[in-house]
């Protein structure tokens, strides 16, 4: 039977939880700084990883689950596309050592590391059809239940920083309500707390054990688990499975450097020395131009160019780390249209210059910032779909007191529960899915339609209207996901 602790984490709120779990761990988060391994981004193989990341990420794997056939089925996909494995280790090579690092700092198993190859393929720009977004593909909601801002300048779902810590948070919340077990952790992680627990109740009412492998969960959840044991076992023993992993230093490579002040990401590149196109992988957070106006302002940075970078920002004044233009109001314009072709959003035009309507009169001088020209030029990765299990749909974030209705409800009509053991299953047939890259956008084919936009109507909605996804949609006007369309807008469509 459950023990009453159980319930009383169900009942509690979770940000008692939350706040719970902190504790104990501020002394030794403090005594790590947010950097991230890996100043190689490019593929290089090595026979020898003994020096690697991945050595040290293999020592600490806890789990050690006995290889199951389904378990084995996807080691043995892997090992016939090894092009799909380097291409997965070698995108998680700028982020990987952060997050190995908050792991220890956890007392996590480092088998949580792989998550984000399955969810996103530790790609931070990727949002799925469903709206889950970043590297750990945290949906709106259940982001914001666990502390996520999110808005017009910035997305901390897309920050490695804060969607790190949620997600483990979210990751520790789920093993202590489900007593430890990492299998159904998992599980819950793909499909929903409040779906492992209905598939427990049913297997209890039915008098069927009720670990993982025995759970009528959806397939995608029976899948998913099993990848990550596959991914963690060709880790742990490469040789023995004739793998060459990239190189990855077991050192720091990031640091967090905080500006003070709202700064054009171009700006901050100038100063860095490096390409915009770097910075913005590095700080995937900010969705536009700049850091947030009254946000943190701080930016992840290599570590070599910091000292540099910091040199030369003490250097520039506060006011010119925004370039702002200044726009004279012509016959025919209205604020929609000028924000439009700034990029911004009409509130945000009528915050900067004090607008108390919509109404702006002729020869007027509008300040816009000059940096907001050249977002839609900012070389970021494409919004593509990446694998099935990262983009089919993710439950909305279950919460203590909707699963414990559950569980006091079962516990009511059901016969005793077993806690949970994971039964070594028979053989199954085990659907294996592909994993698809972020590749470059293809030339749009068939007819040209120019679609005005009605009111009330946003990118999902077009888009399935004329049965495409947002993401082609988002690729054929140079639009991000979140924008927001208006009245009049002008979309192209290819059908």
């Amino acid at each position: 039977m459950r023990k009453v602790a159980y319930l009383f984490i169900g009942i509690a709120s979770f940000n008692l939880f939350i706040s719970f779990l902190d504790g104990p761990l501020q002394a030794a988060q403090k005594s790590i700084i947010t950097q991230i391994s890996a100043k190689n981004t490019e593929v290089t193989t090595q026979q020898d990883i003994s020096d690697s990341l991945w050595s040290a990420l293999a020592k600490n794997f806890s789990l050690n689950y006995p290889i199951t056939p389904q378990v084995q089925a996807q080691i043995d996909w892997y090992l016939q596309h090894p092009t799909a494995l380097y291409q997965l280790a070698n995108q998680a090579t700028p982020y990987l050592y952060y997050i190995y690092q908050k792991l220890m700092a956890y007392q996590m198993p480092a088998e949580i590391a792989l998550l984000p190859m399955i969810e996103s393929n530790y790609n931070p720009f990727v949002s799925s059809s469903a709206g889950a977004g970043g590297l750990w593909q945290l949906m709106p909601n259940t982001a914001a239940g666990l502390g996520i801002r999110q808005n017009w300048w910035y997305d901390g779902r897309r920050d490695i920083v804060a969607s790190t810590k949620a997600a483990l948070d979210y990751l520790n919340y789920l093993q202590a309500l489900f007593d430890g077990n990492w299998l159904l952790t998992f599980a819950a992680y793909n499909s929903g707390a409040g779906a492992v627990q209905q598939a427990i109740n049913k297997n209890t009412q039915a008098g069927i054990p009720t670990g993982f492998w025995l759970l009528p969960l959806p397939k995608q959840t029976r899948n998913y688990v099993p990848r990550i044991l596959a991914l963690a076992a060709i880790i742990k023993e490469p040789e023995k499975y004739g793998i060459k992993l990239p190189l990855v230093k077991n050192e720091p490579y990031l640091e967090t450097v905080d500006v003070g002040s709202q700064i054009e990401l171009a700006e901050a590149a100038k100063l860095a020395g490096m390409d915009l196109a770097t910075l913005y992988r590095l700080n995937p957070g900010y969705k536009h131009w700049a850091t947030e106006p009254n946000g943190k302002h701080k930016l992840l940075l290599p570590i070599d160019v910091i000292d540099n970078f910091k040199a030369k920002l003490t250097q520039l004044p506060t006011e010119k780390r925004v370039k702002w233009d200044k726009y004279a109001v012509q016959p025919g314009d209205n604020l929609k249209q000028i924000a439009k072709n700034f990029n911004l959003k009409p509130e945000l035009v009528k915050e900067i210059n004090d607008l108390s309507s919509d109404f702006i009169e002729v020869g007027r001088v509008l300040r816009l910032p000059l940096g907001s020209r050249g977002l839609k030029y900012l070389p970021e990765p494409s919004y593509l779909k990446t694998t099935k299990w990262a983009t089919s749909s993710k439950p909305a974030f279950t919460t203590p007191i909707q699963l414990a209705a559950t569980k006091v409800a079962s516990i009511k009509t059901q016969p005793i529960a077993s806690k949970p053991t994971d039964v070594k299953p028979q053989p199954i047939k085990t659907e294996l899915i592909k994993p698809v890259f972020i590749k470059a956008v293809s030339k749009p084919v068939g007819n040209k339609i120019l679609h005005i936009v009605n009111t009330g109507e946003t990118l999902w909605s077009v888009a399935r209207n004329y049965k495409i996804t947002r993401t082609l949609l988002c690729q054929w006007n140079d639009l991000h996901p979140d924008e927001q369309l208006f009245e009049g807008d002008q979309l192209v469509i290819y059908k």
